[in-house]
């Protein structure tokens, strides 16, 4: 079956026809249009399209023909069009807890039509028609992200959800941008738009900047309360907020009055006035479709990181006049807030706020608002500060906007407030021409930071709470393809109090200290010179988060990733594995699902066959003997290509060692072990020779459909794993929906083990970047329960399913 036709199974409704309408709106002339003003023959037109689309019938052909044939090039009418993509996709909108809300049965459509059409259209479109455009007031719930749900769901979620993969940077709302743009807040030029380069997103930016200016031109209006201002046709009511931290709650409120007052003008009959209002409204719609759509990640882009970091870096996080201003008010916290000072690695004095950090909060309080009503838990993802001052002025100022609620929406007054911790991002990426050295003095410079803040924070303990606390996980994210978990293992090993990573730094620093040695973490090595490094007290011990098994070549990597990453960083109770996919996919699919030649890195493929070797060898989990015998062949070829001389390897097992052993920059003196591991380790990290193989670029191995019965055994294993150290798994699903090219919520990665483990998996949800995807933490549920559904899970058994991914988030991790 193709993947169109699998595709229109999830549909209610042509997706041919429906794309068509949606073209309308957004300004794509579709080939039946161009066809009908080129004026050939209709039955030529009907019969072109209907062989051109073959999930086009004849009657929805003709239907489409002959609404277009009743109106003229220069006029489509736009109230009818968005009525039939409404009614055509038999759409539900339900109107409860204040706010819209669409029906769980129509969530693959919803998005579907929201990849393309911005959905407040849709809804002020559907108001209209019930007749209840004045009570727009009423909808006092009605964020920027439309709820999915059903009441069984939504009883569920009342009873309190968390959130704990939330990066900040991440929570930029495409919508929260188009509202300072066209309330002049933001300049158009300053933004990117569009990924990719060229000369069509050359052409691309350059026409939606000239439209954003006429949007501002018509958006703006003179100051004055409650006055209604005449602008070309539209009738737009000018509305001042008292406090200014509720001025994005204002703009929304007046944006949707605008198209509740075009569609109802356009609604009446089309005299001359509601000929300017239609054409006014529906450029104003497409200009914000495009640019809303092309800022957020919809569900039929590119799959991948790659696509996903094109979108995330579109646009630039944009720092508004208005915050501008608050960040010159109070540009330093700290001592100028709580009149006292402070003294962090011998530097006293109040601390600076990076504007990016302001952008970043001011966002997140108005993303909160989205669900704080249901929000018991919340850990937003924030990145390294550069020093420990600026940890301290970002907290201070974090406690200073919380109490302010800088930008909730007024409703949410009588909702309880969120437990709201913080995990510090590092970021796991080579960036362009960089090189591994270059990450890790990076990386030990940004950690050692924290620990200088946080034993700061420890000793100084002060109104309004222990900073120090506030401050609750690490997380490691990015490239593990090209780096591996093992890169960062040490530095979240010192920060998280590990006694023999502690050792292993002592090591390291007399030994730089008496030969001379190439210096590596020089941070951490000042500090242990200084008495500073030691562990801080057990109950400030760091929870920890490594994505893994998310992005790979083959399923072996992804579980070997996993593996990793939870024995070298120590995981224990409480501490999460980002995304873990690699854990429920099939080997045989995976593999068939990307065709052509799949390359990946020698060393990387070469640690997860050596890893799956050794691990069945140790558990004597023989799955028949000819395929390992082939594995072991592969193995010697392998390592003798990168590390060249094996005569003094006694066995496969000194690999296993050698990866144990990455978790230190000095090799550890083990009684037992082998002294070629101490050799190979220090080959890996000081010879150019040994990296560059490791890292050429080769084609999967032809071994691997012999192996995919114990590459299966080994997702079980390490699935036991987590359980048995009470291990974590997160799961994204607006995120794994997109990344991984899924048809539909069926066909999410993750899928399998929720429905066949029988509650036997510990994991929770979470949105991840929700500006990106579009999504709140409810939505996160629903996409979920509708996969549950669609794989013949019934549905108390859903209910169950979700509500211990509920509690596991709220109760156990950290």
């Amino acid at each position: 079956m193709s993947r169109l036709k699998r595709r229109a199974q999830s549909y209610q409704c042509d997706p041919i026809a429906l794309s068509f309408l949606i073209d309308r709106i957004v300004g794509i002339r579709s080939d039946m249009e161009r066809a009908r003003v080129e004026s050939p023959p209709r039955d030529t037109c009907i019969q072109d399209a209907v062989s051109r689309n073959h999930l086009l019938s004849i009657e929805d052909a003709e239907a489409i023909f002959d609404d277009l044939s009743e109106g003229t090039a220069s006029r489509i009418p736009l109230l009818k069009t968005l009525q039939q993509i409404l009614t055509h996709s038999k759409l539900r909108i339900h109107f409860e807890d204040d706010e819209p809300t669409i029906d769980l049965n129509n969530l693959h459509i919803w998005h579907q039509i929201t990849s393309r059409l911005e959905p407040d259209t849709l809804i002020c479109c559907e108001l209209a028609r019930r007749g209840w455009a004045n009570d727009l007031e009423k909808l006092s719930n009605w964020g920027i992200v439309t709820g999915i749900s059903d009441r069984d769901l939504a009883t569920l979620t009342r009873r309190g959800l968390s959130d704990l993969h939330v990066h900040l940077g991440g929570i930029r709302s495409p919508h929260l941008l188009w509202l300072d743009i066209v309330a002049g807040e933001v300049p158009p030029q300053e933004m990117k738009f569009f990924q990719g380069r060229g000369a069509a997103n050359a052409r691309f930016r350059e026409n939606l900047i000239e439209d954003l200016k006429r949007v501002r031109r018509l958006w703006a209006s003179p100051r004055g309360d409650g006055e209604i201002v005449d602008q070309g046709a539209l009738n737009i009511p000018v509305i001042l907020a008292d406090n200014p931290g509720k001025q994005q709650e204002v703009r929304l409120l007046r944006e949707r009055k605008l198209l509740l007052r075009g569609f109802a003008r356009i609604g009446s009959d089309y005299d001359d006035g509601a000929l300017a209002t239609e054409r006014a409204l529906k450029w104003y719609i497409r200009v914000k479709s495009r640019f809303i759509c092309n800022l957020q990640q919809g569900i039929e882009t590119s799959v991948g990181l790659a696509a996903f970091r094109g979108i995330f870096s579109s646009s630039i996080r944009a720092v508004p006049r208005s915050i501008r201003k608050s960040i010159q008010r109070n540009a330093m916290v700290g001592a100028g807030i709580y009149g006292r000072s402070f003294i962090v690695g011998g530097y006293s004095g109040g601390a600076t706020i990076p504007s990016r950090q302001i952008r970043q909060l001011d966002d997140a309080f108005f993303v909160i608002g989205q669900s704080q009503k249901k929000l018991r838990r919340l850990e937003l993802r924030a990145g390294p500060c550069a020093t420990p001052q600026e940890y301290y002025g970002f907290l201070q100022a974090w406690d200073k906007f919380s109490k302010t609620h800088l930008s909730l929406p007024a409703s949410s007054a009588d909702r309880g407030e969120p437990e709201i911790r913080f995990a510090i991002h590092f970021k796991r990426s080579l960036a362009r021409r960089a090189n591994f050295q270059k990450f890790i003095l990076t990386l030990d410079r940004e950690s050692a930071v924290l620990h200088q803040f946080r034993k700061w924070a420890l000793d100084h303990q002060f109104a309004p709470g222990d900073l120090g606390s506030k401050i609750a996980r690490i997380d490691f994210a990015g490239q593990e393809r090209s780096l591996p978990s093992y890169h960062v293992a040490f530095v979240s090993n010192l920060l998280r109090g590990d006694h023999e990573s502690h050792m292993a730094l002592e090591r390291l620093t007399i030994a730089q200290q008496r030969d001379g040695a190439q210096v590596q973490y020089p941070n951490w090595c000042t500090l242990c010179r200084q008495g500073r490094s030691a562990p801080l007290m057990q109950s400030r011990q760091l929870g920890v988060t490594c994505h893994s098994g998310e992005d790979f070549a083959q399923v072996v990597e992804g579980v070997h990733e996993i593996w990793s990453s939870v024995s070298l960083l120590n995981m224990r109770s409480g501490d999460t594995i980002g995304h873990g996919l690699a854990l429920a996919v099939d080997p045989e699919q995976h593999r068939e699902s990307r065709p052509g030649q799949i390359m990946t890195q020698e060393g990387k493929q070469f640690d997860a066959y050596a890893w799956l070797y050794t691990l069945s060898m140790r558990e004597n989990a023989n799955h028949g003997g000819r395929p390992l015998r082939r594995l072991e062949e592969f193995l010697w070829r392998t390592a003798e290509t990168i590390y060249g001389s094996l005569e003094n390897i006694p066995s496969l097992r000194v690999f296993e060692l050698l990866n144990e052993s990455r978790r230190f920059p000095i090799a550890p003196e083990q009684p037992g072990w082998p002294g070629i591991v101490k050799r190979l380790h220090e080959q890996e990290a000081h010879s150019d020779e040994i990296i560059k193989r490791r890292l050429k670029p080769v084609p999967v191995a032809t071994i691997g459909p012999d192996l995919d019965e114990l590459v299966s055994w080994a997702q079980e294993r390490t699935h036991q794993e987590l359980r048995d150290r009470g291990v974590i798994l997160e799961f994204n699903p607006s995120s794994n929906w997109r990344m991984h090219g899924a048809l539909g919520p069926e066909n999410l990665p993750f899928l399998p083990l929720l429905a066949t483990t029988k509650g036997r998996t510990l994991a929770t949800l979470a949105t991840d970047n929700p500006g990106v995807y579009g999504t709140r933490i409810e939505n996160e549920y629903a996409i979920t329960f509708d996969a549950l559904r669609k794989s013949d899970v019934d549905r108390e058994e859903a209910l169950a399913i979700l509500e211990q991914l509920r509690q596991i988030g709220i109760e156990r991790v950290y």
